[in-house]
């Protein structure tokens, strides 16, 4: 069982990464515009696709490194508030400073302070944070590693279509039901990278007739 869980663990701590990487951007490009102001943890949550626990879990690592100011509630009903410190603003504008005791800050200094702005890479993270949970669902190791080709392929510049659709129809062919999991999200990921239109979909061999394509 360790070995499986090793098959996709560099993935998982690289979208962690990259997921504490792009909140303090949100916070720091949200101080840029309104230096007083506070978000809560469900506009986290909800800007990058993830649970309300698995925001808890980043902002108080997050708060652990003085990066951030934490309200919290008892209830955590994602009504805590956040923003940015000082520290947190100094470590997004010179991350290699930092990065010793952060190493998540990595993400910034590969990929500067855009990360093809923080719009761009919360749609990223939605991506790869739902292919994750379906790779945690699964006990097939087979599955889980054309799954995470599936979120490496995320990571390139210019995806390659045809590998992703090459990839999908292995899971299709092995496991028909995580593939109309996967479904909507692959189809995202060739929509969001590549500009594909819906009329295209409908006619790549990435789906048959037997599992319907979601609405885009």
């Amino acid at each position: 069982m360790e070995s499986i869980n090793l098959l996709y663990f560099p993935t998982m701590i690289r979208i962690m990464h990259e997921v504490r990487a792009t909140i303090l951007e949100i916070l720091y490009d949200l101080a840029k515009e309104h230096p007083r102001a506070w978000t809560s943890e469900k506009t986290i949550a909800d800007e990058l696709g993830l649970t309300l626990e698995e925001t808890i879990f980043h902002l108080e690592y997050l708060e652990q490194k003085k990066f951030i100011k934490y309200q919290k509630t008892l209830d955590r009903s994602g009504g805590g508030m956040i923003k940015i410190t000082a520290l947190g603003i100094n470590a997004v504008k010179a991350p290699e400073q930092f990065v010793k005791d952060a190493p998540f800050l990595q993400q910034l200094i590969i990929y500067g302070n855009v990360v093809n702005s923080t719009i761009l890479q919360a749609e990223s993270i939605k991506i790869r944070n739902g292919l994750n949970r379906i790779i945690e669902q699964v006990d097939d190791a087979e599955i889980k590693k054309l799954i995470e080709e599936l979120i490496v392929e995320s990571y390139q510049e210019k995806p390659d279509a045809n590998k992703i659709k090459t990839v999908f129809n292995k899971i299709k062919q092995k496991a028909p039901e995580i593939a109309e999991k996967i479904s909507p999200i692959v189809l995202k990921l060739i929509e969001r990278w590549l500009n594909t239109s819906k009329a295209w979909l409908k006619k790549s061999c990435l789906m048959d007739n037997r599992l319907r394509l979601p609405r885009l």
